[in-house]
């Protein structure tokens, strides 16, 4: 590591925006709506911490620029915020398959420059409780 992200931690949240909003101080929250998810039966029975998952969400270029414009946001934020602990937020709607394949790959490309940790606060929820949240409109 550079000597000026000596003790920066840089932390990533996963988690579903119908589920609620994420509390706390943030530098940066990026919205993963948009991006197109992994096919409906692949869906069913994996998340975004499965290989194949993660693959059929970042091959979609939306989803490459996304994380390329975090990933610099990131490193600028380090650069300016050294030493501190950066939390970044991801969401989707269920928190479950493209805002966790984003943090994973964002963490893999990050840990190679700064100690980066993960937090997916939807990801463990009981697909019974995934169920009962009311769509927006």
């Amino acid at each position: 590591m550079a000597n000026g992200k000596r003790g920066t931690v840089v932390e990533l949240w996963s988690y579903g925006r119908a589920v609620g909003r994420l509390e706390g101080g943030w530098r940066g929250v990026w919205n993963c709506e948009r991006l197109p998810n992994a096919h409906a039966k692949l869906r069913r029975r994996h998340t975004g911490l499965h290989r194949r998952v993660r693959y059929e969400v970042l091959q979609y270029p939306a989803a490459r620029s996304m994380l390329y414009d975090a990933y610099h946001t990131i490193l600028k934020d380090m650069a300016q915020y050294a030493g501190s602990t950066l939390r970044y937020g991801f969401g989707c709607h269920a928190g479950v398959h493209r805002s966790v394949s984003v943090v994973e790959d964002l963490a893999r490309q990050l840990s190679k420059v700064v100690k980066v940790r993960t937090v997916h606060r939807d990801l463990y929820r009981r697909r019974a409780d995934r169920r009962r949240v009311v769509p927006r409109r």
